[in-house]
């Protein structure tokens, strides 16, 4: 069931986007960096204690995941 706002009884379907990689993304971000480290064999330096953990998404998933909110959202009666 979507969240609803109740002002004005409009359902809303919402997309968070975080951390999205792709084939074409720029040579200087993050995980692009890390993986030419780690093809080198150049240690990759962490900061902090290294406990810490990062989730990337590929932009083929994020855009699967934008086209079923849509489907979602055209289902919702009107």
């Amino acid at each position: 069931m979507p969240f609803t706002f109740h002002l004005n009884k409009t359902d809303i379907v919402n997309l968070h986007f975080f951390r999205v990689n792709n084939p074409g993304q720029l040579s200087d971000m993050a995980i692009h960096l890390f993986v030419l480290m780690i093809l080198l064999d150049i240690s990759v330096f962490l900061f902090g204690n290294g406990d810490t953990a990062k989730e990337y998404t590929h932009i083929d998933d994020m855009v699967l995941g934008i086209y079923h909110a849509l489907e979602y959202g055209m289902r919702i009666p009107v």
